[in-house]
């Protein structure tokens, strides 16, 4: 006799411990199978969107709110700015916020490059990056040589 069953959980919920375990039965009795454990971690930040623009001298940035569960908490955001896409060697210019906007009131003519960093209990999730360039400062010339 062959029988297969494609039986499954249909909600999982996170940070929670599931036991498994099968058991036969046949006219002779039962058997049980040995214990499986799924751990399920807690779920991180889901995904969430950057925007940028140049007020002034001043950069806005905003964000769409990344998405977390209940034993996942509170989402904080971590703002970073760096020379390069890759933020080799960020600089944090705001090192913990809830709210989904953010004034870079001292922005760098060399670090153009902003994203954001998710967090909550379950981990940490990149937002994409944003690139956006000051203006160079007009030189004038004063005195004549």
């Amino acid at each position: 006799v062959y029988w297969v069953d494609s039986s499954w959980d249909r909600v999982l919920n996170d940070g929670q411990i599931y036991y498994y375990k099968v058991i036969a039965y046949n006219i002779n009795g039962g058997t049980e199978s040995n214990e499986i454990i799924a751990n399920i971690p807690i779920a991180r930040p889901g995904a969430f969107t950057l925007t940028g623009s140049k007020v002034g001298a001043t950069i806005h940035l905003t964000w769409t709110e990344a998405a977390t569960t209940e034993k996942g908490g509170i989402v904080t955001y971590q703002i970073l700015r760096d020379s390069s896409s890759a933020f080799d060697s960020p600089t944090t210019i705001c090192e913990s916020t809830t709210t989904l906007e953010y004034y870079d009131n001292a922005p760098s003519f060399y670090e153009e490059y902003y994203k954001a960093v998710a967090t909550n209990l379950g981990g940490s999730t990149d937002s994409n990056f944003v690139k956006i360039r000051l203006s160079p400062p007009a030189w004038k010339e004063i005195a004549p040589w």
